[in-house]
Parts: C-alpha cells; sequence; structure tokens
C-alpha cells in the first residue's frame, strides 16, 4: 500500500470507531498521520483533515472526541482552529482537551470550576490529585469566558479543592460502628 504521494505507508495503532478504521500512517520523509477510512479514498481525506482539526492529535484520541460530542465535533474543532493551544490536554493523562472546557462553559452552561472538572468532563472522579494539580490552570483558563476577576478565580480553586480534600478524608474514614467488614 502507498500514500498519495507514492511513498510507502507503514500503518499501526489501529482502532475502530462508528465503523470507521484510525489508524497512524508512516511514511518515508514525512511524520506520523492520523488516518481513517471507511475503505474509500474520501475517507483518507476525511482522516488527514481531522489531523488538521485536532492538532496531530492521533489514534484513540479523535475517536474519544468524536464519542463524546458526536454532531458537535466541530464547535470543539472550531476552537481548536481559533487557538490551537485549546488542543493542548487539561489533565495530563486523561483524554480531555482544553477546548473541552471552553465548550464546557459556552455551550453546556457550565458556570464553575467544579462543574467542569467534575460534572462536563469528569476528571475529578478519575483522577482527584491530577484535578487539584490541574485546578488553578483550568479556572485561568475560563475565567475570561465567565467574567471572573482574580478574587473569583482564587474562590472557585479553593473550593474545589476543598470538596477533593473532604472526598480523600471521607474515603479515609473507618466504617461505622456495627458495619460489616
Amino acid at each position: 500500500v502507498a500514500t498519495p504521494n507514492g511513498k510507502p505507508l507503514g500503518p499501526g495503532n489501529f482502532t475502530v470507531f462508528n465503523n470507521t478504521a484510525y489508524f497512524i500512517a508512516s511514511t518515508s520523509g514525512a511524520l506520523n498521520e492520523l488516518w481513517s477510512t471507511d475503505g474509500t479514498e474520501a475517507g483518507l481525506a476525511h482522516g488527514r483533515e481531522q489531523v488538521r482539526w485536532f492538532g496531530g492529535m492521533v489514534g484513540n484520541h479523535v475517536a474519544d472526541i468524536v464519542g463524546r460530542y458526536g454532531t458537535d465535533t466541530a464547535q470543539v474543532q472550531a476552537l481548536v482552529t481559533a487557538d490551537p493551544s485549546l488542543g493542548e490536554r487539561l489533565v495530563q493523562g486523561l483524554p480531555y482537551l482544553r477546548a473541552e472546557a471552553v465548550y464546557a462553559v459556552r455551550h453546556e452552561m457550565a458556570t464553575t470550576l467544579d462543574d467542569v472538572l467534575t460534572r462536563r468532563m469528569p476528571v475529578r472522579l478519575f483522577e482527584r490529585e491530577a484535578a487539584v494539580a490541574a485546578a488553578r490552570a483550568t479556572a485561568d483558563l475560563i475565567a475570561p469566558e465567565l467574567g471572573w476577576d482574580a478574587a473569583e478565580i482564587e474562590r472557585q480553586v479553593t473550593d474545589f479543592v476543598a470538596r477533593c480534600v473532604d472526598e480523600e478524608r471521607a474515603g479515609a474514614l473507618p466504617p461505622a460502628a456495627g458495619a460489616a467488614r
């Protein structure tokens, strides 16, 4: 198999989502690219376009975005196109993008840091420590969208961290008297 320019194609990292195969294609003299296909030339062209949409995100990451946003994926993509820094991870190790936090405020009526990091993107539920580590940067990111000043950013971060600490403490409590062990 060869790429459109005739160079050898080295596929890998396959995943399937909604009857479309996504894979990384390595070509001689080129960087790895995300490709997708439903078996047609149009399918391959669509995969190349996705690479541009998501700033080179590869593999399951595009499928994650499509899976979470469906037909609204183009709105997340538009945020990344307008500001490529929004294509960066919100929290290292988790699939959420900075654009998703902005999207949550603009399109899903998220109004607090806790709402963004717990309900819109369940970062706090999956990785509480990582959510605490990302709290300040996330608050700084969404503050202009919500009209927050420095005092409100501080209040949002303090409240969010306090909730996370309370959860951590609650999880460490010994069983209640008489509870089955």
